[in-house]
């Protein structure tokens, strides 16, 4: 029976995609790990493509320079429409990354998978919050029917970082928002019950402690840095040093003259 677990307390490694998927992949390491499986990337980010740098394979890597970037001021047909359901193509760009997780999976029924799709998602300041609204129920089809399809795979939810948006809002100015920003969503959905993802659901998970357990699920292999979320128990009280996070990105509050604060990549906030 599959069972899923949401991760609460995370944290990034810096600002954007690159330093965070550095981290999580490191830089990389884990295709090697997944050396004889069947590997795919799906990345359509086009400014940076950070993921896609580290992937070493030709075949089954979708990340053209231009996947999103020649849609130009119409990238935002691909998500909404005054807000009428569909898009430029009559479906969701969500629903193309979905379609192509299935037919991957379909292509290979008796041999160990690995896929990454790294999707545009909620980055545009007016429309975040519609944006995210519109992959919802198609993730929530997808992952009841490939849950149920294939019992026998680790799926794992998550994001580089949280909201971030500096250039046109003040967003990250305020504790609150710039708190999101280093806050990233993860979920496990595990075919089977541990009880250290149980456990560890309630402690502070760094990127680290994604690429330890992914390491661990493509080869068995132990990563010296970080904590498997599946095999170890994470320490109560764990401190960003202790999570190997950067003092400048530690998302945790501290006083200073009675004031809440965040540890900040330009001192305080």
């Amino acid at each position: 029976m599959n069972t899923a677990y949401a991760f609460n307390l995370t944290s990034t490694m810096g600002h954007s995609t690159p330093p965070n998927a550095k981290v999580i992949f490191g830089n990389g390491d884990v295709f090697k790990e997944a050396r004889g499986m069947a590997t795919s990337l799906f990345e359509d980010y086009s400014p940076e493509h950070a993921v896609a740098k580290m992937y070493p394979y030709q075949h089954y890597r979708i990340s053209g320079k231009n996947i999103l970037k020649n849609y130009g001021s119409d990238i935002t047909k691909l998500y909404y429409r005054n807000n009428v359901p569909g898009c430029m193509h009559g479906e969701f760009w969500i629903q193309q990354h979905l379609r192509y997780i299935r037919k991957f999976w379909d292509i290979y029924p008796n041999t160990r998978k690995f896929h990454i799709s790294k999707t545009y998602g909620c980055h545009m300041p007016s429309q975040n919050k519609l944006t995210c609204a519109q992959n919802d129920v198609p993730l929530e089809h997808f992952l009841k029917h490939f849950a149920n399809m294939y019992k026998n795979t680790y799926l794992f939810l998550m994001s580089d970082h949280g909201f971030h948006w500096r250039e046109k809002s003040k967003f990250n100015e305020i504790v609150a928002g710039e708190y999101e920003h280093r806050n990233p969503m993860l979920y496990v959905i595990s075919p089977k019950r541990h009880e250290n993802l149980e456990s560890n659901t309630q402690r502070f998970v760094s990127h680290y402690d994604v690429h330890k357990t992914l390491h661990y699920l493509l080869s068995g292999k132990q990563s010296p840095i970080g904590k498997n979320l599946i095999t170890q128990q994470i320490p109560d009280k764990r401190s960003c040093q202790d999570a190997g996070v950067p003092k400048k990105w530690c998302n945790c509050f501290v006083k200073t003259d009675g004031r809440n604060h965040l540890h900040s990549q330009k001192g305080e906030i």
